[in-house]
């Protein structure tokens, strides 16, 4: 685990270069965000394949 609380109902978890934010009851619907263009930490890329035009 990364961050969050589960008393809180929320988790950021991490493996490898996978990063995965779970919250429970904050939005009133499913959703799934993406960051392009940044990194697993949250750094700039040079280059990279924008997921909302594939």
């Amino acid at each position: 685990m990364l961050g969050g609380d589960i008393k809180q109902n929320y988790l950021v978890m991490k493996n490898e270069n996978a990063l995965i934010g779970l919250f429970q009851g904050m939005f009133p619907n499913n959703i799934l965000t993406f960051n392009p263009g940044w990194d697993e930490n949250a750094q700039n890329l040079g280059e990279f394949d924008d997921v909302r035009k594939i």
